[in-house]
């Protein structure tokens, strides 16, 4: 097991493996629920408004050795370095799929067992550090200086899981193949449609996922890119929001998203992540 740090522009990733810490355990808890409720005098309970997901938290356990003082020193520095910046990144939980057990004798190998660590996980989350903790030294070996350590985060934005962002060309009466556990709405994970229209329409068009409808009501000429995000909407680079019903879409989770459109076009959902609970 081990953990990738990257940034989240993806310029840089670094496995927590490769500064000499071996990964131990990797807890993410389900996110925390904020509810909005109000109680009135003269009556009993409260009205309950709804709630909000709010923080999801992650926590990394790991050891490490080192040979003497100095070098524990450097790779303290080097951990903190990387994980106690200001900007949120990336954390995602490396494994590997080959078998971690197997029979052997008593004594038949020797040393610190050591998980294979080969491949990122399907799901990350964009993070930043909120503990202090220092090492908790343990004691002395023939392998080094033994120390134990925990790291503590917390969701930076959403407080979910999330996939790497994908696009994928949809047919018009296809299904968008959205494997999440939980709604993605286009007001908070930024995905967008664009529309490629191979036909002319002068009353404009609809594009729809299941009962949720966004309109356009201005002539389309066949060769016209609309992009489809929500809060902007755009044909070439002009705005076209007031031109609009002003709709947005939410992806939700173990349903069908059928994507259905009025005209004849290409059709590309792009910038699309599931969203993981």
């Amino acid at each position: 097991m081990d953990v990738l740090i990257a940034a989240r522009d993806g310029t840089s990733a670094v496995a927590l493996g490769s500064l000499g810490l071996q990964v131990t355990d990797f807890e993410e808890s389900p996110p925390s629920i904020t509810r909005n409720s109000k109680s009135f005098a003269g009556r009993n309970g409260a009205i309950d408004y709804g709630g909000r997901h709010t923080t999801k938290m992650i926590k990394v356990t790991a050891y490490y050795y080192a040979a003497n003082l100095a070098e524990d020193e450097s790779i303290q520095e080097r951990v903190n370095g990387l994980l106690s910046g200001l900007d949120p990144y990336y954390v995602s939980m490396m494994f590997n799929t080959a078998e971690m057990y197997s029979f052997e004798r008593p004594g038949q190998r020797t040393g610190e067992p050591e998980s294979p660590r080969d491949e990122e996980t399907y799901k990350r989350f964009l993070v930043y550090r909120t503990d202090s903790n220092s090492p908790d030294f343990k004691g002395k070996s023939g392998a080094g200086l033994l120390s134990s350590w925990s790291f503590e985060f917390a969701t930076a934005e959403l407080p979910y899981g999330e996939s790497k962002p994908k696009d994928m060309i949809i047919a018009s009466g296809q299904s968008i193949p959205y494997a999440g556990t939980t709604d993605n709405s286009q007001l908070e994970q930024p995905f967008y449609f664009e529309v490629v229209a191979s036909a002319a329409s002068t009353t404009g068009f609809k594009l729809t996922v299941d009962d949720q409808v966004w309109e356009v009501r201005t002539p389309v000429v066949a060769g016209d890119i609309y992009k489809i995000a929500g809060s902007s909407n755009l044909r070439g680079d002009q705005n076209i929001n007031d031109d609009t019903n002003y709709g947005y879409f939410v992806l939700h989770a173990r349903t069908q998203n059928l994507l259905t459109c009025s005209i004849a076009a290409q059709i590309t959902i792009k910038n699309l992540k599931n969203l993981y609970r």
